[in-house]
């Protein structure tokens, strides 16, 4: 009798034992009724003993009505269920393969940023974090910044037939937006044709000769001819209008302003502060030619006299043409 009974508590401890959670849940989850394991986050499978992977907006999920879901290693990579991390398809990065590569890299020659910040594209969009591109440091060009950038130049069997003198640039500053009269410091910021920006020195807004110096100081600006400072709205006694006119305009593309609040400690930039545009331009500062047409000067590469060599960022001048940008000619036909 006895060991009919101890046989029948041994057969239930068994059955007990059998029907408990598998793997005891690993560890990593707890084991609840019908003996089904529920895991801790980041954790999945019947013992909870696969890790998952981060997830992002999936690239593609294949269904029409939401195409961009949130996927696992956003549906272009695999998933390693040991390490819980992605693993990539090729051309793609990211915890979560979120994103796309810059080709090579961007050759150590620009920064890889994604396609709101490389132009106009609403942050809005799906993939407005997700594609990149290379933005390339100043003298440096192509999809991935490994081509060199040869000197521009004008041609010199252009004919121009008014004597342009100079750029003419007119920049107006509004005020800061608590109403007051813009005032302090600012500097310039230029790019030159090849891509490079810089920043001068502060300056006193108010002061033409104290911009002047400070704009002249710049590697890119060659020579100011002249800078006027003028109020920008009178009636409103708001803010300043500068017009700047270069002695050497050719490697000028863009001339815009940052306010600058200084002190002891040194500057840092009024983001209140805005630079208005003008109505005939895209851009942030307007050229006026004052009746020399400036638009016959051209800033081509090797002055359209030459070859570029992408290796080195040497002109290889065609006979006749010599320069740095081929932009002197040394046959007379």
């Amino acid at each position: 009798m006895k060991t009919a009974l101890l046989l029948v508590v041994v057969a239930a401890a068994l059955a007990g034992a059998m029907a408990a959670c598998p793997n005891h849940c690993s560890g990593r989850g707890t084991c609840g009724s019908d003996d089904v394991c529920s895991c801790y986050s980041r954790y999945q499978g019947p013992d909870c003993s696969e890790r998952k992977c981060k997830m992002s907006i999936a690239w593609v999920d294949g269904e029409v009505a939401a195409p961009h879901a949130y996927a696992e290693c956003a549906n272009r990579g695999v998933c390693d269920r040991e390490s819980g991390e992605c693993v990539c398809q090729d051309g793609f990065d990211g915890a979560g393969c979120q994103r796309l590569k810059c080709p090579n890299d961007c050759s150590g020659h620009g920064t890889c940023e994604y396609i709101g910040e490389l132009g106009t594209y609403a942050s809005s969009n799906w993939d407005a974090t997700k594609i990149q591109g290379c933005k390339c440091d100043g003298g440096w060009e192509g999809y991935d910044c490994s081509e060199r950038m040869c000197p521009r130049g004008d041609d010199p069997l252009t004919i121009h037939l008014d004597a342009a003198t100079g750029d003419q640039f007119v920049i107006s500053v509004r005020s800061d937006t608590d109403g007051s009269r813009l005032a302090g410091n600012a500097v310039w910021i230029v790019q030159d044709l090849y891509g490079t920006w810089e920043t001068s020195r502060p300056f006193d807004v108010s002061s033409a000769s104290e911009a002047e110096a400070a704009l002249e100081d710049t590697d890119i600006i060659v020579e100011v001819d002249s800078l006027a400072v003028a109020t920008y709205d009178v009636a409103a006694g708001d803010g300043y209008t500068y017009t700047i006119r270069l002695s050497n305009p050719a490697h000028v593309t863009t001339i815009a302003l940052e306010g600058k609040a200084c002190n002891d400690a040194g500057c840092y930039g009024k983001r209140a502060m805005t630079v208005e545009k003008d109505p005939a331009s895209s851009n942030v500062y307007s050229k006026n030619g004052d009746g020399a047409d400036l638009s016959l000067l051209e800033a081509d590469v090797c002055s359209g006299r030459g070859l570029c060599d992408r290796e080195t960022g040497i002109c290889q001048c065609f006979e006749g043409h010599t320069g740095l940008a081929c932009e002197t000619q040394t046959i007379l036909v």
